[in-house]
């Protein structure tokens, strides 16, 4: 069921990409004032699956498996941002600024390691009842920890990994015979 519901994002994706004019020429028509909304509605849908599972279990966290409900809202969401990304120029610029672009760059090895961090804190306090400004805190030191682990990451193992790939493929490609010809 898994690889079932999760092709709702591969055809939303090409349904977008197909429909790409179209969309253009739609959001072409609305007023720029559109894009807060717009963005606004593109984040609350990504997480609302979230939000649901708090308000009912107390934490903000989904199951194992996503459910079908789930998988549809995140999806729009995600379309929806993408939508914004590519129509509405003051979220490409903002999206395109420095700050967004070293997130962008660290985002993977962010993903790999916020979580070992977050669980660490969380063995620390665990039982404890938390003071809101010393969960918020504790969120700030995570956050920083787990971005300067991610930027060590990204230099110490992305980065290179890249270069070794591209010089890979570079001679694997010069041997081929027909190389030339792509």
């Amino acid at each position: 069921w898994r690889m079932i519901g999760f092709s709702f994002d591969f055809a939303l994706g090409l349904a977008l990409f197909l429909e790409r004019e179209r969309i253009a020429r739609w959001i072409s028509h609305l007023p720029r004032a559109a894009m807060g909304p717009w963005v606004l509605a593109g984040v609350m849908l990504l997480q609302l699956p979230y939000a649901i599972t708090f308000n009912q279990k107390g934490a903000a966290v989904l199951e194992q498996s996503h459910s079908p409900a789930a998988i549809v809202l995140m999806s729009l969401g995600a379309g929806l941002l993408i939508v914004a990304a590519q129509h509405f120029p003051l979220f490409r610029g903002w999206l395109e600024r420095p700050s967004a672009r070293y997130f962008g760059r660290i985002s993977y090895s962010l993903y790999l390691l916020h979580m070992p961090v977050l669980l660490f804190a969380v063995c620390r306090i665990t039982g404890q009842r938390l003071h809101w400004a010393t969960g918020l805190v504790l969120f700030g030191v995570v956050l920083v920890i787990s971005i300067g682990l991610a930027e060590l990451a990204w230099r110490w193992i992305e980065e290179p990994s890249i270069r070794a790939g591209r010089w890979l493929n570079g001679k694997l490609g010069a041997k081929r015979p027909d190389a030339a010809a792509t």
